[in-house]
């Protein structure tokens, strides 16, 4: 659970990555050479000898306990490193199939003595266990090759049980302990038993003391697992590189269901829907129906029931599967029903498809009509104002520019009125005391826009050039009309 390093580029790595970088180890140790061509063969050259083929495709086998979670994990680094997943086997049928493969006598003779054709399967490490019930069977049209599996070619996991991150001295006791209620609980009392793992010898007494009902107890050897749970020979003879796939049917090891809920509601007080039980044979299919009137509002979470535990744990993040997101109005729509279907495959692997949506309730139909027309409105009144924008827009510049033309052009006056006023009052007050002001406006009328020809002549006549008003001159006028508007608003 926590990141490793890869001894090979010394960079950390992700626990989901790590599956992905054993499986390619794996595949990289079953690499085999690239055959020589005929032509090489008889040139006596190397030609493609060093060159290796690597596996393309593989079988997991994992503890008949495994939770759906790990078996997702397993076949998502086995894409990851390439290669294309055959089957994942459970552990326990991959030994039973094994040690009939080697054609075990104690095994062989027992099974077949054996009315319920059943096998205990007990594999005890250092930290985990995992037990197991396995049913042989034999198929009406089974091919004359699966003699080689004491006349049987279909097999059954009918319970199972398992635990993991243990003490070591408690690991033997667990798994005892399991093996009783699982036998009890199945009411499975088989005659022969597998014992696999750490301590063989050990287990296999302390096996014969919990269930007397066992005949036989046969320690299985290491490669059971990897060869006979995968593979069954073609033709007849012992050779075991000729095998193929047989067939093994799992059972669900863990319990799943659908958590049922509001959002505001926590996950302790939401309803769960049994989806698959613990010990139902797979493939399997079940369809959960929700309804606007009852779940509109509901958020779905697969979650599964671990062994021996209480509490569902989530398998999956949580999702609304009534409600649809209409991209257009960006608004969410609720259906009025739909089936959310499970189906978990032979590998144990889970998937979740909508089977069938109905149609929007009414109300969120006019919601999203009502943001639609909203939307509409909008789209129109900004064109409209964009359309006015760009037609008023130049008029709009024209008129600020005729008036602050006027603007200019009447302060200009302003300072020509004062620079007459003042030259008058210089070389010849007696004119401003008989016409005033209104003789001074009459002088600039007449030589409106030729004021410069105005100065000249006035130069000419009393012999000085009328001076530009000075800064405190203007400012004075600019005081002053402004208290003459004053007054004349008040």
């Amino acid at each position: 659970g926590v990141p490793i390093e890869d001894p090979n580029t010394e960079v950390r790595v992700q626990p989901e990555e790590a599956l992905a970088l054993v499986v390619a180890h794996v595949a990289r140790q079953a690499a085999r050479p690239v055959p020589p061509t005929a032509a090489a063969r008889r040139s006596q050259t190397t030609g493609d000898r060093d060159k290796m083929i690597l596996p393309s495709t593989g079988t997991i086998v994992v503890p008949g306990s495994s939770s759906t979670r790990a078996r997702h994990a397993l076949a998502a680094a086995m894409e990851e490193a390439g290669m294309e997943m055959l089957r994942m086997l459970p552990f326990s049928a991959a030994a039973v199939v094994g040690a009939l493969a080697r054609k075990d006598p104690a095994l062989c003779k027992s099974v077949q003595s054996d009315e319920d054709k059943s096998v205990l399967v007990v594999h005890v490490s250092d930290a985990a266990f995992d037990v197991a019930v396995v049913t042989c069977a034999t198929s009406p049209d089974q091919a004359p090759s699966s003699q080689e599996l004491c006349g049987f070619s279909h097999f059954r996991v009918a319970a199972c049980a398992g635990g993991q991150q243990l003490d070591k001295a408690d690991v033997e006791g667990a798994a005892l302990t399991a093996v009783k209620q699982m036998c009890t609980s199945n009411m499975s009392s088989p005659k022969v038993a597998l014992v696999y793992g750490v301590d063989q010898v050990s287990v296999a007494g302390k096996l014969q003391e919990t269930l007397p009902s066992l005949a036989e107890v046969v320690c299985g050897e290491a490669a059971d697992g990897a060869l006979g749970g995968c593979y069954v020979s073609v033709a007849e003879g012992p050779n075991p590189n000729r095998i193929r796939a047989v067939q093994v049917q799992d059972i669900v090891a863990h319990a799943v269901g659908l958590q049922v809920g509001p959002e505001d509601v926590d996950a302790a007080g939401r309803e769960v829907r049994p989806a698959f039980a613990a010990g139902q044979a797979l493939p399997c299919e079940f369809d959960c129906v929700l309804e606007a009137a009852a779940d509109g509002g509901s958020q779905v979470t697969l979650v599964q029931q671990l062994q021996g535990q209480k509490q569902w744990e989530d398998l999956r993040p949580a999702t609304r599967p009534l409600a649809y997101h209409d991209e257009d109005v960006d608004e969410e729509l609720i259906m009025e029903r739909v089936v959310l279907r499970l189906k978990m495959n032979a590998d144990g692997l889970l998937t979740s498809t909508l089977a069938e949506q109905g149609k929007p309730t009414e109300e969120s139909r006019s919601q999203v009509s009502k943001k639609k027309f909203q939307q509409k409105l909008r789209r129109t009144i900004f064109t409209l104002l964009l359309t006015l924008m760009m037609v008023l827009g130049p008029m709009g510049y024209m008129l600020q520019d005729m008036y602050n033309a006027s603007q200019a052009a009447v302060a200009k006056r302003a300072e020509h009125v004062l620079r007459l006023e003042n030259y008058y009052a210089e070389v010849a007050p007696e004119k401003l005391d008989e016409g005033g002001i209104k003789m001074l406006e009459d002088v600039l009328d007449k030589y409106k826009d030729k004021e410069h020809k105005l100065w000249l002549q006035l130069e000419k006549k009393y012999g000085v050039f009328p001076k530009v008003p000075s800064k405190e001159s203007k400012q004075k006028l600019r005081k002053a009309k402004r208290s003459g508007k004053e007054e004349k608003e008040l």
